[in-house]
């Protein structure tokens, strides 16, 4: 990756040299880009090009406004938030049953929920992508 004068401009700003993104810079139409088209990528595409473009400020800006909006998307219930919870420490659907004083089917059917919520298919990949939105 280039990273150069072509890339932002250094400035001083309240007693502080800063590096911002140039008018029209590469970084500048970057973050333009990911913002016409982020609502198409995952999360997981999302973190990726976040630990790419970390050095470049306006893209990761974006970035982390477009995985906060993906946030408030997610609503979950009282409940699913607990069981999401307790899927986050490990536990299985059994445990979680017993932890919650629920039904083993009714915690799986939260699970179903929250799979489905997230856009996941698996325990894993469910609780990865809440600890990456930030609601685990």
């Amino acid at each position: 990756m280039l990273i150069g004068l072509d890339m932002g401009e250094l400035a001083f700003h309240g007693g502080m040299w800063r590096w911002g993104a140039a008018p029209d810079s590469p970084a500048v139409r970057l973050a333009s880009l990911i913002k016409s088209r982020g609502a198409a990528l995952d999360t997981l595409q999302m973190e990726t090009l976040r630990r790419m473009v970390r050095p470049l400020c306006e893209p990761h800006a974006v970035i982390t406004q477009l995985l906060a909006a993906a946030t408030h998307q997610v609503r979950l219930t009282p409940r699913e938030s607990e069981v999401l919870d307790l899927l986050c420490t490990g536990l299985s659907a059994a445990v979680i049953s017993r932890r919650l004083g629920l039904s083993p089917r009714t915690v799986t059917k939260h699970q179903e929920r929250l799979y489905r919520k997230l856009g996941t298919s698996d325990r894993l990949n469910t609780v990865l992508r809440a600890k990456a939105l930030g609601i685990a």
